[in-house]
């Protein structure tokens, strides 16, 4: 069984706009997998939490290289909040597609300014960061909050899997289609091609940026606060992502904004002896025995006490006899009405013969385990009290946890008493279908 991202429902709707294929004007190309055009249909994938991505991979004609990167555009929307501005974060990846995840960061725009929207593509100018890439490139979006707005993916029945794909709260990249994304992300790439330096990088095979922003190496440098006084700060990787507690070990966490003074943790356990190295790796210590047996979030938190950024269920401590514990990738569905009774599959890992299901803190009914990565349940009408958003857990035989934070919701009353519902009847977290007319590319603004 493959993993699963929590998407609830997709909202359709039926988009009027004109076709950007990979079409030349006097200077620039528009690259683009997805086939929205006039007339199409598009969905706002739903199900996104904070820190994970979406991104889009491209890949031209080899005669089309190099190519200096001035722009991307994509649909954003399927929150109801038309005009609505939310902020988000774009990112530039090296290398990537054609069935190879995204490569090397090149770019890191944080405090995107997005406008929610479901007849007019956002637009966010690249011109000046000087990107120039020689092979194929990846753009994502990635979500510093859960559920809508949310990036779009077409719904023309044809999917190039190789060039899509998800970053999960896992730690990891997967091909979209295999977490059941059946479409294009309606993600772009607008372009200058032969156009030679540009003033950027782009030697060897990676592409690069001159842009202040970004390092010599090509990792962007976000560790001090901009002028507004805020840090931009991001947990991407972990390493090793699983211990066995036996012996000290050291642990290298990977991203952006890092700084002296903060607190880095695996769950509850703070890292020592800290070492930092360019505002991008983290690496301290965790003594023998600091952690029990489970699955743990790795966070970055200020000196105050707030957290700043949150890698969920990126560490695991597998115990001295060296069986791994449960994790969660998703539930689905993720929300039902408060009455209605549902079945539920949880995605993940490492489930036994044994495991059981928590949704705010109640056990779940009939929990069969159908595959490692796998496992049904069934939520009675009257599991909770009161709507609202509650925890999933999966307790494995052993004792371990894995933990999914505000993984399910449920929503106002739906008065079924308790029986059974029938497949697709968990509400979707939006309306039905939107009927809109074309409009005009919305450009995105930097938070000053």
């Amino acid at each position: 069984m493959r993993p699963s991202l929590r998407f609830g429902a997709a909202m359709l709707a039926a988009i009027a706009m004109t076709l950007m294929t990979p079409v030349a004007s006097a200077e620039e190309v528009v690259f683009a997998n997805d086939g929205l055009g006039d007339g199409g249909s598009a969905g706002f994938q739903l199900g996104f939490v904070a820190g994970e991505m979406g991104a889009a991979c491209f890949t031209p004609p080899e005669d089309q290289y190099p190519i200096r990167l001035t722009a991307t555009r994509f649909l954003f929307g399927g929150d109801g909040n038309e005009g609505g501005n939310v902020f988000i974060t774009v990112k530039v990846f090296g290398s990537g597609g054609n069935g190879s995840p995204p490569g090397d960061l090149l770019l890191d725009l944080t405090d995107v300014e997005a406008t929610s929207a479901s007849d007019s593509l956002n637009e966010v100018d690249l011109s000046t960061n000087n990107i120039v890439v020689n092979e194929p490139w990846c753009i994502a979006i990635q979500f510093p909050y859960t559920g809508p707005p949310s990036i779009a993916r077409d719904d023309d029945g044809d999917v190039n899997a190789g060039n899509n794909w998800i970053y999960t709260d896992a730690g990891a990249w997967f091909r979209s289609q295999d977490l059941l994304v059946q479409g294009d992300w309606v993600i772009r790439t607008v372009g200058n091609t032969n156009s030679g330096s540009g003033g950027g990088g782009g030697g060897g095979g990676g592409g690069g940026t001159t842009d202040a922003g970004v390092d010599d190496t090509g990792t962007p440098d976000t560790g001090s606060p901009d002028a507004g006084g805020e840090t931009n700060v991001s947990v991407i990787s972990v390493t090793p992502a699983t211990w066995d507690g036996a012996e000290d070990v050291r642990v290298s966490l990977t991203g952006s904004g890092f700084e002296s003074g903060y607190i880095y943790r695996i769950g509850p356990q703070q890292l020592v002896a800290l070492e930092l190295a360019g505002g991008s790796v983290a690496t301290g210590s965790l003594t023998a025995g600091a952690l029990p047996t489970g699955t743990y979030d790795v966070l970055v938190v200020s000196p105050a006490g707030s957290e700043l950024a949150r890698c969920t269920q990126c560490f695991i401590v597998t115990g001295e006899e060296g069986s791994l514990p449960p994790t969660i990738t998703s539930v689905s569905p993720n929300a039902t009405a408060l009455g209605t009774s549902v079945n539920v599959t949880v995605i993940g890992n490492n489930f036994e013969e044994g495991t059981s299901l928590r949704i705010g803190g109640r056990a779940a009914i009939g929990v069969q385990v159908t595959s490692p990565q796998s496992l049904s349940a069934f939520i009675p009408g009257d599991h909770v009290d009161e709507a609202g958003v509650y925890d999933v857990e999966v307790i494995g035989p052993n004792g371990a946890v894995a933990l999914l934070s505000a993984g399910f919701t449920f929503t106002g009353s739906g008065g079924d008493g308790g029986g059974c519902a029938a497949a697709g009847d968990a509400p979707a977290p939006l309306g039905g279908a939107l009927i809109v007319a074309v409009g005009l590319v919305a450009v995105l603004r930097r938070r000053r």
